[in-house]
């Protein structure tokens, strides 16, 4: 098996088990996880050093992980599992993986008693046992960046537009054209976007955004057609850095929507918003250095260009560079 198709058979173990989450199948549960699985738990999110861990779930035992999986489902309701897949590696032997998953997860019990919030960041690890990935060990959730202020993010108010593009929250009538456009190997190419995600992958990164949005950490919007409301692609801010008061700003524009301006409208609505909204300093964007057709729109949106990162962007099978544009509050543009 080679490294990509790894990586996504591992991303197909940790889709089954947000499944059996949102399905409530202790079953299903118990059949991802190895029969060697050991499981420490952080006391709180905050607890990053080890040395304050407990034994949550302990080591594995089918029958009584079962028995304790059903019977917390029969005391709760999901209110929501959202999840979301932020890297996938496998080892160069092939045979040992892990991935990283930021969860936010609300259970309300049924007797009206305290909500259970599941959130935080969790590092679940695989072992390769007869062709199937399973689950050996998993950290609780932690917050990261370790100690970070926690900033809820606004959404703009009034929504954002001009003549070409209005910017506004995702619908549920945007999954399918998304999932069409991420299909493009460009978006996969120039983006952190999976190949080829499914629409089930569209939809939970969907249904993440209100979580990031609440703790700070992403604000993605829709850019839709100013005149039919069509979908056109997506704009994110995103690596928050609020005690040095900076950010980043992303992008994508499905295929059918290219060469119309789209991009450069939507670019500079909202890093013009970022920076007079949220008290920035600081507003980066990043390109990889072919791709050319990005850094016309920084250019065209005001941003300045400062340089190029060498090996900058890890993902993928070699470093590659990256052209550093930057915004800042009195340019013009």
């Amino acid at each position: 098996m080679d490294k990509r198709s790894a990586e996504e058979a591992v991303e197909a173990v940790v889709d089954a088990e947000t499944r059996a989450w949102d399905e409530q199948d202790a079953e299903r549960l118990v059949a991802l996880f190895h029969q060697d699985m050991v499981w420490p738990w952080p006391p709180t999110a905050d607890a990053h050093d080890p040395a304050e861990w407990v034994w949550g779930m302990g080591r594995f035992d089918a029958e009584r992980w079962r028995g304790m999986w059903q019977r917390f489902f029969d005391a709760h309701e999901l209110v929501h599992n959202r999840r979301r897949t932020v890297r996938v590696s496998v080892a160069p032997d092939g045979k040992g993986a892990f991935a990283v998953v930021d969860v936010d997860t609300l259970w309300r019990p049924h007797d009206g008693g305290e909500d259970q919030h599941w959130l935080g960041r969790a590092c679940k690890i695989y072992t390769l046992v007869d062709g199937s990935w399973k689950l050996i060990a998993h950290t609780g959730l932690l917050s990261y960046p370790p100690g970070r202020k926690v900033q809820p993010l606004p959404l703009p108010d009034p929504a954002l537009q001009d003549e070409r593009v209005r910017l506004r929250p995702w619908t549920d009538a945007d999954v399918e054209p998304a999932n069409r456009a991420t299909q493009d190997p460009l978006i996969h190419r120039f983006t952190g976007v999976p190949a080829s995600p499914t629409l089930e992958q569209t939809r939970a990164f969907f249904d993440a955004q209100p979580a990031l949005r609440e703790g700070g950490a992403e604000l993605t919007l829709a850019i839709a057609d100013a005149t039919d409301d069509g979908f056109l692609g997506t704009i994110s801010l995103l690596r928050f850095d609020w005690d040095a008061r900076r950010a980043e700003i992303g992008y994508w524009i499905a295929p059918w929507a290219r060469r119309r301006g789209a991009a450069t409208a939507a670019v500079r609505l909202l890093s013009r918003w970022a920076l007079s909204e949220l008290g920035l300093v600081r507003l980066a964007l990043h390109t990889h250095t072919d791709n050319v057709a990005s850094q016309r729109v920084a250019e065209r949106a005001g941003f300045t260009r400062e340089g190029t990162l060498r090996a900058f962007d890890a993902r993928g099978e070699h470093p590659r560079d990256i052209v550093v544009f930057s915004l800042l509050p009195g340019d013009g543009g």
